[in-house]
């Protein structure tokens, strides 16, 4: 039988890098087995390419293993982002050929895989101030595991970050039933509330000075403004309703 040569992009997904991007990185001695058959030839006359392509998929582990944690830990925040993009390309290419679609075990280490990179896509994304690439790579994490706790806690960062308090306040409620005792949560979850309420309160006080500001002697409106209570009562209850977003 001929023999096949493999896609280097599948060999690529032969690493596993954890899901707190500060921590250590985890062993993927299974996942990087699995990855080097994923389209492996049962014919004996193959085995010279599978423990070529295994040893392929090894050393690509390593490169982007290392590669984007010790970015990371250096500060290279978009050169770690950069790495760690190709973990998920590789987690990409497995997912569309379907290669493990009849090995449910491999499967799941691919989604595992594709959680973990994700998180760290996130992480990355917040340290680059892209807080909505934060999100979007939170969210395709969560769309594998719901209860990630990492994935939640940096989605309510960005969330927080963009001033969208009221968000971050509602992932941190999903975050809490999941893990109750979480005091990081919990203090964010305080801290978006008061940012909520503050927010709030600021959006009164525009509305407030917008239109005062319309009733000042010499604005164009002010005569109009005057003319009418009803007019009047009809601008404060339109811009009662701001959004909090103003303030």
């Amino acid at each position: 039988a001929s023999l096949r040569p493999r896609p280097a992009s599948a060999m690529a997904i032969a690493e596993e890098v954890t899901s707190d991007a500060e921590g250590e990185p985890e062993e993927a001695g299974a996942t990087a087995e699995a990855a080097s058959d994923a389209e492996g030839d049962s014919d004996g006359a193959a085995e010279g390419g599978a423990d070529g392509a295994r040893a392929s998929g090894e050393a690509a582990r390593e490169s982007e293993l290392e590669k984007g944690k010790r970015e990371y830990n250096q500060g290279n925040y978009e050169a770690a982002i950069k790495a760690w993009a190709c973990s998920i390309k590789s987690v990409q290419y497995i997912l569309d050929k379907g290669l493990y679609k009849n090995r449910p075990d491999q499967l799941q280490e691919v989604y595992d895989m594709e959680v973990k990179v994700s998180v760290n896509m996130a992480q990355g994304y917040l340290k680059t101030g892209e807080f909505n690439k934060a999100i979007e790579f939170a969210d395709r994490a969560l769309a594998r595991d719901p209860k990630n706790a990492k994935a939640l806690y940096r989605k309510a960062s960005a969330y927080s970050s963009l001033w969208e308090y009221s968000k971050a306040a509602e992932v941190l409620q999903q975050l809490l039933e999941a893990e109750p005792t979480n005091a990081a949560a919990k203090a964010m979850l305080a801290e978006a509330k008061r940012k909520a309420v503050e927010g709030e309160r600021k959006s009164k006080n525009l509305s407030k000075k917008l239109f005062e500001g319309f009733a000042k002697e010499g604005d164009p409106r002010s005569a109009r403004a005057a003319a009418s209570e009803d007019s009047a009562g009809d601008f404060e209850a339109l811009s009662s309703g701001l959004p909090s977003w103003l303030g």
